[in-house]
């Protein structure tokens, strides 16, 4: 009888081995699948970076892009000082008008 629970208890255990054998396989299954996904949406991108931009290389984009947001920041400030100019020659304008409109209301007769 020891040698039937012995039996028993070692198809049991092969059972659950293949169960988690076939859990695991499926497991690899889905992520190799997920991985040539990626994989091939890699190779895209690179193709459009390449075509895009003229290099698909990580650091040569960090630095393009780097670039582009210095040269952004200083054409916003540029149109933040002309703007800023714009509305003190409109303020100036605006003064010089009420100074004017009051003379003129002072030396009427």
């Amino acid at each position: 009888m020891s040698t039937k629970r012995t039996t028993d208890s070692a198809q049991s255990a092969i059972e659950c081995l293949k169960k988690r054998f076939d859990a695991l396989h499926t497991r690899r299954i889905q992520i190799q699948t997920q991985l040539d996904t990626e994989q091939k949406r890699l190779a895209e991108l690179k193709l459009a970076a390449q075509s895009q931009f003229g290099t698909d290389d990580v650091g040569r984009l960090t630095e393009m892009l780097q670039e582009l947001e210095r040269a952004n920041a200083e054409k916003v400030q540029a149109f933040q000082s002309s703007l800023d100019l714009i509305e003190h020659s409109l303020l100036q304008v605006e003064a010089d008008t009420l100074v004017s409109n009051s003379d003129r209301s002072l030396n009427k007769p």
